[in-house]
């Protein structure tokens, strides 16, 4: 994405990280390498808002700053989707701005994008479609190989999306939405507590949930080995 537009790694002013995965971040070990900010797992939100910056003429060296003007087209797009106003703004952990909305206008503005037509008047929502388009088609991209989102996405046909401290997206095929909050701050058992909400909601069937759960990474080791899982309860 970067090379696309001539832009150096270096642009990049998300923070230096290992990759999420464990086989490419062994391989970055064995080489003798550190963490870099092009293998931080918002890197590719990052590239995203850079090439919007070349597109559109605006400075890429402050693109974080919250009075940029991609960072203001950023929230009036979030205030159009989630339909309100955000309660607070402050910097994620990948030094963008974040803006704190309920979850109700979270499902909402996910919905909107999930369910947009790629036939829309609106600019807005045909870049909506097209995003919902490629997450479905390229599951592996979201999350990676292995991961819930990826593999939800690839073997149930839902858009789903894990954030930070336990937040979970998820629009299954029909268009229903959740947006929820793991308590507890961890997202191990979101996408599987997303699922099946989408279950009780009749979005989704029972049994195609139970063929995926085994994929998911539920099972809690002990020595070793499986001594448990974890399971949703819905």
């Amino acid at each position: 994405m970067l090379a696309r537009e001539g832009l150096p790694a270096s642009a990049l002013q998300c923070p230096a990280e290992f990759p999420t995965d464990r086989a490419a971040r062994d391989e970055i070990v064995r080489a003798g390498l550190r963490p870099d900010p092009i293998t931080m797992n918002c890197s590719g939100k990052h590239a995203a808002m850079l090439l919007a910056c070349r597109a559109n003429g605006w400075s890429i060296e402050d693109y974080l700053e919250p009075e940029h003007p991609l960072q203001k087209r950023i929230l009036d797009v979030l205030e159009r989707l989630a339909g309100e106003r955000p309660v607070a703004s402050v910097i994620d952990g990948c030094g963008a701005p974040v803006h704190a909305v309920s979850l109700t206008a979270l499902a909402r503005g996910i919905q909107k994008i999930t369910t947009s037509a790629a036939s829309s008047p609106f600019a807005l929502f045909r870049e909506a479609a097209a995003l919902t388009e490629g997450v479905r088609g390229n599951g592996w991209a979201v999350a990676g190989a292995g991961r819930h989102d990826s593999v939800l996405i690839e073997r149930l046909g839902v858009f789903s999306k894990f954030g930070a401290e336990g937040v979970q997206v998820m629009t299954a095929p029909d268009g229903t939405t959740l947006a929820m909050k793991m308590l507890d701050g961890s997202p191990r058992a979101s996408g599987v507590v997303a699922a099946r909400l989408l279950v009780a909601a009749g979005a989704l069937a029972a049994s195609d949930v139970d063929r995926v759960e085994p994929e998911l990474g539920l099972d809690v080791l002990g020595g070793g080995r499986a001594v448990g899982r974890i399971r949703a309860t819905v």
